[in-house]
């Protein structure tokens, strides 16, 4: 059978080129108004979503010049790269297939823990004339219903309502999104022993995907549908968002390398120190980070309006390396003063008297009058301002009293 071709302008941004039988047209290629031929086209790529997010199934919607879905066909996943030491994205191919428009729709479901259910997301892609290394992020979920709004309402072509969307939600997210199209998962930039940037992980941070599947769901659902219809996304999402991160920061008092960290299902993903920068952005502070002077939340949606971030640190027992960290002061510390690591302190509140003990980074209760004594006066020492000085704990009076020299100790008057 002999074919001739023959050139079909389908629009002022579009050529197709078919070969002609006396039963079928077959299309030869498909290109944009650039001249790349975008189709027909094989789709290739990887899934660069959290690495502790495994997606069990895919598929491409074929899309009109509005975005309706035409029709859908599933993908193949290959997990192999992703089982090693060192973390992989998983793979995906779809075969070669025709493409009306420049761009398609990829559907990609992950399981939600513990309900038996997927979780679907959605991202547009856009057609070139090699389309074998497309990456799926979760920042193109968060933009499709974007995309879809701003096409139809707002009658752009397909390239500038991509830029445009993505755009408004780095704005959004308070990030920058650089080539969407290449974008490849970058999680905590920083080591244990400093602050660092959440970078790819700020989404699932903005979305509480460290609490549980259906808050993240839910979230990600209502960010979608808010972000979908004006481009923004209200301030009282981030002020939960950073309210629910910060709620599983612990002070840990058995490994002083890690005595300020976040304790969650993420912190396999290196969910683990704190980013100051997007507390104060979330929280709206007005503050200098290196000033060290404790920190108020002013931000009245917090439910941890009133509270303070104070600046502590530790030492690494193996490498003497010290660690800084901004925590969460608790709230007997907003009362009293805080408690770090280094201090050593007396404080009385409500009629009871606390200390604060070196190393341990807490307030306790204490009645022993030798501790007492000890961290409110000073040990006794045979100096001009200790010796013979008269105190009161409580309703006892102790003197400051040397036999000699290094024989110096408090005793209680009667």
């Amino acid at each position: 059978m002999r074919f001739r071709k023959s050139a079909i302008v389908l629009s002022s941004a579009l050529l197709t080129i078919v070969a002609c039988s006396s039963s079928d047209d077959i299309v030869v290629g498909r290109y944009d108004g650039d001249g790349n031929e975008f189709s027909p086209t094989e789709l290739k790529g990887s899934i660069e979503y959290l690495p502790s997010m495994k997606a069990v199934n895919m598929k491409v919607v074929r899309v009109d010049e509005q975005l309706n879905s035409i029709d859908t066909f599933d993908i193949l996943i290959d997990s192999s790269e992703s089982q090693s030491y060192y973390w992989k994205p998983y793979k995906f191919t779809s075969f070669s297939r025709d493409y009306e428009y420049p761009y398609v729709k990829i559907l990609i479901e992950f399981p939600a823990e513990n309900n038996g259910k997927n979780m679907e997301f959605a991202q547009y892609v856009r057609l070139f004339d090699y389309n074998g290394n497309i990456k799926l992020h979760f920042y193109g979920a968060l933009v499709a219903n974007r995309i879809e709004t701003l096409m139809r309402e707002k009658k752009m072509n397909f390239e500038e309502v991509e830029d445009h969307a993505y755009q408004e939600l780095s704005k959004a997210l308070n990030l920058e999104i650089n080539d969407f199209y290449h974008h490849e998962y970058k999680g905590w930039d920083g080591g244990v022993f400093d602050n660092g940037d959440l970078n790819d992980l700020a989404p699932y941070v903005f979305c509480r995907h460290e609490i549980s599947d259906s808050v993240f769901y839910s979230d990600f659902k209502e960010f979608r549908e808010k972000f979908g219809n004006t481009g923004t996304v209200d301030n009282s999402m981030l002020v939960r968002a950073a309210d629910a991160w910060l709620s599983t920061f612990e002070k840990s008092t058995s490994d002083s390398t890690f005595h300020i960290r976040s304790v969650s299902r993420d912190t396999v993903n290196d969910l683990k120190t704190t980013d100051d920068e997007f507390f104060e952005w979330a929280y709206g502070l007005d503050c200098s980070w290196y000033s060290k002077d404790p920190i108020k939340i002013t931000n009245e949606k917090s439910a941890y309006y009133g509270r303070s971030f104070v600046y502590d640190y530790a030492q690494n027992p193996q490498s003497k390396v010290y660690v800084y960290r901004w925590r969460l002061a608790s709230v007997l510390e907003d009362s009293i003063g805080s408690c770090t690591v280094w201090e050593s302190n007396y404080a009385e509140y409500e009629g009871d008297s606390y200390v604060c003990k070196r190393d341990l980074r807490l307030w306790k209760k204490e009645i022993n009058s030798d501790t007492l004594l000890i961290y409110k006066y000073g040990k006794c020492v045979d100096r001009e301002y200790q010796r013979d000085k008269i105190v009161n704990i409580g309703d006892s009076k102790f003197i400051c009293t040397c036999a000699s020299e290094d024989d110096c100790a408090w005793k209680e008057m009667e």
